[in-house]
């Protein structure tokens, strides 16, 4: 099979799956597998019908997946067949303890290992997971290093820059898992967010993306309605990504013909643009620091959504990315910056860029939170206020503090120049701006009423203060550059 595809001109990537094994290999070998709270084995699918074995959960610190079995399967795959690739499929840690994590955990944190996965430390899945899949990929390389690894990555949950150090391909899976329900569709613009995360490690070939044909595993005999499947596997290579289709048991499993009739439309056009993706990099003039938040989900959404390109920024690459390609640079709320990155910010202001913070500024060492606060015309300490209910964003018409200036030039107010006030939920950051070259572009005014009497009778629907000079929005200039920072999380 492999040299026929290999006469084709077709690659092939071979993919294991170490996370389970059946029942009668617990038999001959329980000390494998994972063990729940009284050493219980993890079944999975005990109570499926018909005629099948038990699936169990293997340990990802055991024997299976090392040294016993996945390493030596490992190698004599690789030195027995042409194989192209190696893919490893579900390779994630599955909470364990079995005798072997109990003696890791206590030799990495001198304590006993917890009785549930959310008292464990939170770094101990992870280097589980990079001490597996790192001796994994030491023996691809050794065999034949010529053969690339590949691995998933989660646009939420992992570590890029560590995951890019065991693998040499980046993968990653947005589901449109429609069977969860409508109230619980994933992130719309997932897949093209995901692939955006994937290219910003620099030097890496562009990233998988596999989008799932079914609605969800648990719907899996069906297909997504065309239209939908369509629009989420378009940005795979949208955005720079290679489409990798997921067209598990056609047509034995699935029988729904639209799925391959969407494959090929796909495919098509993604071949005419082969030629000129390839190699190509992005060219945008926003980048958004990344911190795997709502926050800045939302700010890409935004972007998404004004067709605005961006490039994605992790905070462990900020050290090495020359901020001068960028116009704007937008800090989500929650980011976490690197030393000295407040003056990087102020020399990249002086040079003409502008910069776009919301919330808390998270820095702790006190010359760089000075800087940072003097970056945008704070004075004194910000405080976190309490969550706030019935609240309004007023926009200011007198922009300058201290200075009157014509209604209508604020920029904030455009295409709203007949609105005074919209709607503000949520917490916000109480602090001051500096008496000069600060525009304070929105103001505070503060709940008129708890939430539990909004709409009570007798109304009581006036607001008790109409004005204050809290600021929610700051705008100030320095040559040809801006900071503006909203002092509220957007993305809520």
């Amino acid at each position: 099979m492999i040299d026929s595809c290999h006469q084709r001109g077709i690659r092939f990537i071979a993919r294991f799956d170490f996370s389970k094994a059946e029942d009668s290999v617990y038999l001959q070998r329980p000390q494998w597998f994972a063990r729940k709270e009284g050493g219980q084995p993890d079944i999975i699918g005990a109570t499926r019908p018909g005629h099948w074995p038990l699936l169990m959960s293997t340990c990802i610190n055991g024997g299976y997946r090392n040294e016993e079995l996945a390493v030596p399967v490992i190698r004599e795959a690789l030195e027995r067949y042409e194989i192209d690739g190696v893919f490893f499929n579900a390779p994630g840690y599955v909470f364990c303890q079995c005798s072997k994590c109990q003696e890791k955990y206590r030799g990495l944190y001198g304590a006993d290992l917890p009785g549930t996965s959310a008292e464990l430390e939170p770094d101990f899945a992870a280097r589980c997971f990079d001490d597996n899949l790192g001796r994994m990929y030491q023996e691809i390389k050794t065999v034949r290093p010529e053969v690339p690894m590949i691995l998933y990555y989660n646009l939420h949950r992992d570590h890029l820059e560590k995951r890019v150090s065991i693998t040499d391909m980046l993968c990653t899976e947005p589901q449109d898992v429609l069977s969860l329900g409508h109230t619980r569709i994933p992130e719309f613009w997932q897949p093209a967010l995901s692939i955006k995360v994937g290219r910003s490690v620099p030097g890496r070939p562009d990233p998988f993306g596999i989008i799932h044909s079914c609605p969800g595993m648990d719907w899996r005999h069906t297909g997504l309605p065309p239209a939908e499947y369509r629009f989420w596997l378009s940005q795979i290579p949208a955005n720079g990504g290679q489409l990798w289709h997921s067209l598990t048991g056609i047509p034995d499993t699935i029988t729904d013909k639209r799925i391959l009739r969407t494959v090929r439309e796909v495919n098509t056009d993604a071949a005419k643009l082969a030629s000129y993706m390839d190699g190509a990099r992005p060219v945008c003039q926003v980048a958004l620091l990344w911190n795997a938040d709502r926050s800045a989900e939302g700010l890409a959404e935004a972007l998404i959504h004004k067709q605005i390109p961006f490039d994605v920024i992790l905070p462990e690459q900020l050290a090495s990315v020359d901020l001068q390609r960028y116009q704007v640079i937008l800090l989500p709320e929650g980011c976490t910056y690197p030393p000295n990155f407040a003056k990087t910010l102020h020399e990249y202001v002086s040079q003409g860029g502008s910069v776009f913070a919301e919330g808390q500024l998270p820095v702790e060492e006190k010359q760089s939170k000075s800087l940072m606060a003097d970056l945008f015309g704070i004075t004194g300490e910000m405080q976190e206020s309490e969550y706030l209910f019935a609240s309004y964003l007023r926009f200011e018409s007198s922009a300058l503090v201290g200075i009157d200036t014509p209604k209508g030039t604020n920029p904030l107010q455009r295409e709203l120049e007949e609105t005074e006030l919209i709607p503000h939920r949520g917490k916000v950051m109480y602090c001051q701006p500096i008496d000069t070259d600060v525009q304070v572009l929105a103001t505070l005014v503060p709940p008129f009423s708890p939430l539990e009497s909004v709409g009570a009778p007798p109304e009581r629907a006036s607001l008790a203060v109409k004005q204050t000079d809290l600021p929610l929005a700051l705008l100030r200039t320095l040559g040809g550059g801006r900071r503006v920072i909203y002092l509220f999380r957007l993305a809520v």
